[in-house]
């Protein structure tokens, strides 16, 4: 090969992969060297951070036919030769610069390669801009390289074309990394979300974020759209806290967190802890007073069910539940609020561990806090 030949062959590499970009850029610059070069196992590399010794191919290309990609160590390989700096004296002849060049008998030096047919290889390091090793590019021979200088002239040409192939693997490093911290941001800003709309001892909706979905509703859906509130009170919880301790008490508080959740249907119906023992289930739709107490009833049996005795507190805790549907008159959110909040008062004043629904209006406005 003459310095007119590589010049052209060079020309060939670059034209044949200047239409693509990321992966199927390293796919077709495989293709093409090994057609345009005669290799028989063509593949780049990148190395496995975290993971010493250790590479990824990112494209291979072997007798015509593109492979699947793998991991695998570089020890027992002549790629090991390209990632040191300096090699003992019988490996330093095969180093032209970063490069390596074998001319013949890869098949009979290296672990990996022996049974193989490879007889010459020659491999290129690829840097990022801070000059560290990010992967290589490999090409393996079938024939051996008689001419050492011609050798090297192949190693010239593979280095040229080499910068277009390390400068595409750092452009993708660095979509992946941006990628990668723009799906760490995501995540965090998630989990801030969650975060400021849940209760961290019970898991469930806050306050805030109630406030919120009951004037989403009354907002977004208009006068016509219906839904029903439930308001809970556990019974006698600061009896509970007095007198077995608050570990017993948050105990209890998750028990009944944990039945209306796993009671209470994923679409539709929300379970909030509005502060306290006083929690609340919203549920969207029009779902009808009757069905609304026979909700309450239904959550209020259920907290026997899977009751498991904490600390003194031998018996499963009770609620008392106050609800109503929200009424065409309702002018704000707290109107439907208020008349559950009484609801419940007349649970509560009647013993206690019990549901009631109301459906009468409020005689009186309620001042919106929006």
């Amino acid at each position: 090969m003459n310095q007119q030949n590589a010049f052209s062959i060079l020309q060939k590499l670059l034209n044949d992969t200047a239409a693509f970009v990321g992966e199927p850029f390293m796919h077709a610059a495989v293709t093409s060297l090994g057609k345009t070069l005669g290799a028989d196992f063509v593949f780049i590399s990148q190395t496995v951070h975290g993971v010493p010794g250790s590479v990824r191919m990112i494209a291979a290309r072997r007798d015509g036919e593109a492979i699947d990609g793998w991991t695998f160590q570089l020890c027992g390989t002549p790629c090991d030769l390209i990632c040191r700096e300096s090699l003992d004296e019988d490996w330093a002849s095969l180093k032209i610069g970063r490069s390596v060049a074998i001319s013949d008998r890869v098949c009979e030096m290296f672990d990996a390669t022996r049974g193989s047919q490879f007889q010459s290889f020659v491999g290129v390091p690829l840097f990022d801009g801070g000059r560290r090793m990010v992967g290589h590019l490999a090409l393996f021979f079938n024939q051996p390289s008689s001419d050492r200088g011609a050798l090297a002239l192949v190693v010239e040409l593979i280095e040229l074309f080499a910068q277009k192939i390390q400068a595409e693997l750092n452009r993708m490093i660095a979509d992946r990394e941006r990628e990668s911290l723009l799906s760490e941001l995501r995540r965090l800003v998630e989990q801030l979300e969650h975060e400021s709309i849940t209760c961290p001892l019970t898991g469930l909706f806050n306050r805030r974020y109630f406030h919120h979905r009951m004037a989403q509703l009354h907002a977004f859906e208009g006068k016509a759209a219906g839904c029903g509130l439930l308001l809970l009170d556990i019974d006698h919880f600061k009896q509970i806290n007095d007198t077995h301790g608050h570990d017993v008490g948050d105990a209890v508080l998750r028990h009944v967190a944990d039945t209306l959740k796993r009671d209470t249907r994923k679409d539709g119906e929300e379970v909030f802890r509005l502060g306290g023992d006083e929690l609340a289930v919203l549920v969207a739709g029009d779902i009808g007073y009757a069905a609304l107490q026979r909700l309450g009833e239904r959550l209020a049996t259920s907290l026997s069910r899977h009751w498991q005795p904490v600390g003194g507190a031998h018996h499963p805790p009770t609620v008392s539940i106050g609800g109503t549907c929200r009424m065409p008159e309702d002018d704000s959110w707290e109107e439907t609020y208020v008349r559950a909040d009484r609801a419940l008062y007349v649970s509560k004043r009647n013993g206690r561990n019990q549901t009631t629904v109301t459906d009468e209006p409020l005689h009186e406005p309620v001042l919106s806090s929006q």
